[in-house]
């Protein structure tokens, strides 16, 4: 409607360009907010705290869909004349965010790994003598 407005009454065409960049900000935004709230969450309930079974699942659920989403937005933004680079760079950081968050609730390190890793780069720590008064198994 409003570009044939404006091609009748002679007014300037919008630049539809611009305005679906704009939805696309707009969108990429509130979405990055969601994910913000979602870390608060995960937080609170995942990390710190004991899940329930059905709160377990609803992380993973929801982490997967915003892995799913900002990774399409991701694809959608390697165009190199895409015109919003602070934009490209938040998705790319909050795919990051989700990635590293999958990575550690879904695929830990084992324990015996980590033990090791932790007295290897730090060999003289006494919290880690009293953490692991055996020392990490080979």
């Amino acid at each position: 409607m409003a570009i044939s407005k404006a091609i009748t009454t002679g007014q300037e065409t919008p630049d539809l360009g611009d305005q679906v960049i704009g939805f696309y900000q707009e969108f990429i935004f509130k979405l990055s907010n969601a994910i913000d709230q979602f870390f608060k969450w995960e937080r609170e309930r995942i990390l710190i705290g004991d899940p329930t079974p059905a709160e377990q699942e609803q992380h993973r659920r929801t982490l997967k869909l915003f892995l799913q989403l900002m990774g399409l937005f991701q694809f959608a933004t390697r165009d190199p004349d895409f015109p919003d680079r602070a934009l490209k760079e938040l998705i790319g950081t909050q795919l990051s965010r989700l990635e590293q968050s999958w990575e550690m609730v879904y695929n830990p390190m084992p324990e015996e790994e980590a033990k090791k890793l932790l007295t290897e780069v730090f060999p003289n720590e006494p919290l880690l003598k009293e953490l692991f008064p055996d020392g990490p198994r080979p």
